[in-house]
């Protein structure tokens, strides 16, 4: 019988068999972690060599900046250090500093070194040489300072400009010193005020603005003056040996001076405007109403009574047909030797008037006769008492008429005071819209109005107010009124206001002058009333026009109390 297989021997030999195969693997496995190894080694090298490269980069960038923030620093401290003038001071205090020769001998050669120094070195500053030696040279004000070498100080800084008032009166009783004399030792200066006292002191005189005290010419009076370059401070106006106190004065910021004067100024051409053209609207009102008057009702107001006038157009009315001169009647067409006028006499003064014209007879008997209710009742009896139609008319219808239409004692038809009357009333149109508007050879007419008042409120302003006549009056140089209302004259803006907005007269203002009045001949009522409402058109609309005038706020005139925009009619 056969043994079987031994289970240990086979257990050995699989064993032996598993050894074999596990060595195999165990030696591919080297093999890869070999090649690992390696590829990690490269993995770790690259890495190093760009972390290196990162780190000479930053470096690089580093060192850039530092770079260029040391040329930067170095370069302020240049400028600050402005190498080139202390490289002058330098040698400037070489050439001076170093003695010239090799050794000092002895005290002399010493004491001439310090002497030359002093000289050259600590020397006082010389205006006028180009070089502002600053603290001892300054800005000019006044009679201070190197205005050569440092210029003016209002130049420099942004001072307040003031304005100085001063008032006197030495007027004294007669039986005490005399005004003269107080005149005389009384003076005036504008000083600084001192830290003493509270900063009420007042330094000495050669601490004041003036370099001499300002004396009075005359026993009473007023002035002003404006100073610009006055340094800040607090100053005060010293009046000297005013024992009774006969002088006062004020020291004002001319800025608000000039702002108030601004306004004032705008204020009394206003006025001024406003007079004269009220003047002449009332003038050519007047004008326009006596051109569009009657002439009957013209003769009613000349001939004074109610019984006067009814006479009157009785006459007018019943002397047609009854002679008058040389043989002509009232009704007479012919021309007369003294005037050579054809018209009809009793026709003759409707003909010079020619408002609501009568160029007829039949005219006459409508616009007259009848308007004023004549019947031939109204015809009065004369001589005996016999009636109007039997009456002869040398006897008694010619004086009747001459009497009452051409004037006692007056028998030449062309003197007919009719005739005289209408000539007045069209001289007495002429006189209100030509004469009295435009003037004369002794006055302007409606602008010496005008003017009154400019010249008036003138005279007032420099009397109570005399701080602002300057810079109301005499200050303001402008002519263009509407372009620079701030900076215009007053008279110009007087002128301007008058006008409103034009520039120049318009058509109506110059169709009633003298020069264009008198061009046209004998100008007729009617005429002379179209040029009259036209003008009073005109000078409306510029009354409206002036009083629509904005008044603009300027920047120089600051206050802050002032309108910001004012029109004229809210100012007056």
């Amino acid at each position: 019988m056969e043994k079987a297989p031994s289970l240990k021997k086979t257990a050995s030999r699989k064993a032996g068999s598993f050894r074999k195969g596990s060595r195999k693997r165990d030696a591919d496995d080297d093999e890869g972690k070999e090649e690992t190894n390696q590829a990690q080694q490269v993995v770790r090298e690259l890495y190093t060599r760009y972390k290196q490269q990162l780190e000479r980069w930053r470096g690089y960038r580093d060192l850039a900046w530092i770079m260029a923030f040391s040329t930067l620093l170095l370069a302020v401290l240049y400028t600050q250090r402005q190498a080139p003038t202390a490289h002058k001071v330098f040698q400037t205090l070489e050439d001076v500093l170093v003695p010239e020769g090799d050794s000092v001998g002895s005290t002399a050669d010493v004491y001439g070194w310090l002497k030359g120094v002093l000289k050259e070195v600590w020397k006082d500053p010389l205006c006028g040489d180009g070089l502002c030696e600053e603290p001892f040279e300054y800005p000019s004000y006044s009679r201070y300072g190197c205005r050569a070498d440092c210029g003016k100080l209002n130049e420099k800084l942004n001072l307040t400009t003031i304005q100085i008032n001063v008032e006197w009166n030495f007027t004294h009783p007669a039986n005490a010193l005399e005004s003269t004399s107080l005149r005389e030792q009384s003076s005036w200066n504008l000083c600084p005020v001192g830290p003493n006292n509270g900063g009420s002191e007042i330094l000495f005189s050669r601490e004041c603005y003036f370099g001499e005290d300002h004396t009075f010419e005359q026993i009473t009076g007023s002035m002003s003056t404006v100073l610009r370059d006055v340094p800040d401070g607090t100053w005060s106006l010293l009046m000297r040996r005013d024992t009774f106190h006969k002088t006062k004065g004020s020291i004002m910021d001319f800025s608000k001076v000039e702002a108030i004067a601004y306004y004032y100024r705008v204020y009394i051409a206003a006025l001024a405007a406003a007079a004269q053209q009220n003047t002449e609207l009332n003038l050519l009102k007047e004008g326009l109403r006596l051109a569009t008057t009657p002439f009957m009702e013209y003769a009613r107001s000349q001939i004074g009574s109610e019984e006067g006038f009814r006479d009157y157009v009785t006459a007018t009315c019943a002397c047609l047909g009854v002679t008058v001169e040389q043989g002509r009647d009232f009704n007479y067409s012919q021309p007369i030797p003294e005037d050579d006028d054809d018209t009809p006499l009793i026709l003759r003064p409707f003909q010079i008037t020619q408002y609501d014209p009568v160029n007829t007879l039949e005219d006459l008997e409508t616009k007259v006769c009848q308007r004023y209710n004549y019947s031939d009742a109204d015809r009065p009896e004369l001589g005996n008492g016999q009636a109007w139609e039997d009456l002869a008319d040398d006897q008694f219808k010619t004086p009747y008429c001459q009497n009452l239409l051409l004037g006692s004692g007056v028998t030449i038809a062309a003197n007919s005071r009719s005739v005289r009357w209408a000539k007045e009333q069209v001289a007495a149109v002429k006189q209100l819209l030509v004469d009295e508007r435009e003037g004369d050879d002794e006055d302007d007419g409606v602008a010496d109005v005008g003017q009154a008042v400019y010249d008036g409120l003138k005279e007032f302003v420099e009397e109570h107010m005399g701080e602002l006549f300057n810079p109301v009056f005499q200050t303001p140089r402008g002519v263009l009124a509407l372009r620079d209302l701030a900076r215009a004259r007053g008279q110009a803006i007087y002128e301007q206001f008058y006008m409103g907005t034009m520039l120049e007269q318009g058509d109506a203002y110059m169709n009633l002058t003298r020069a264009a009045v008198e061009s046209d001949g004998d100008v007729a009522l009617p005429d002379l009333a179209a040029r009259a409402k036209a003008r009073i058109k005109e000078l409306e609309m510029q009354q409206d026009q002036f009083l629509d005038i904005s008044i603009p706020a300027d920047d120089v005139f600051s206050a802050d109390s002032l309108p910001s925009s004012l029109k004229v009619c809210e100012l007056i």
